[in-house]
């Protein structure tokens, strides 16, 4: 019995982290995930995001909604922007800037469209 409930609440804990994983964004929103290997998210990561976005904004004299997702026990969350008021070339700085800036950290996790 205690192996049971062990092993049921296990996989409670086990789908309700993943949700956010099997939603797949559109073409105009880029998911940005920061999560937890253990040992919290790369809160620093967060802040260069959060400046990023505030210096485009200025830069291109626009808004980039954002809304976001806490989805795990250690801080875990995703950033959700919606890109439909960006131009191709504004959309396409604004993701290839955030994939460059992370892609040597593996507790941030970028999906734009169909592709990680």
């Amino acid at each position: 019995m205690i192996h049971y409930i062990f092993a049921l609440s296990i996989t409670i804990c086990y789908s309700g982290i993943n949700s956010h994983a099997t939603q797949t964004p559109s073409k105009d929103i880029l998911v940005v995930s920061f999560i937890s290997i253990g040992t919290g998210t790369d809160y620093k990561a967060e802040d260069r995001l959060a400046l990023f976005v505030k210096d485009f904004e200025a830069k291109n004299k626009i808004t980039v909604t954002v809304s976001t997702k806490n989805w795990g026990r250690e801080g875990e969350r995703d950033y959700r922007y919606d890109l439909k008021l960006l131009s191709k070339k504004q959309c396409k700085d604004f993701v290839d800037s955030i994939k460059e800036m992370f892609r040597e950290n593996n507790l941030v996790k970028i999906k734009y469209g169909d592709a990680e």
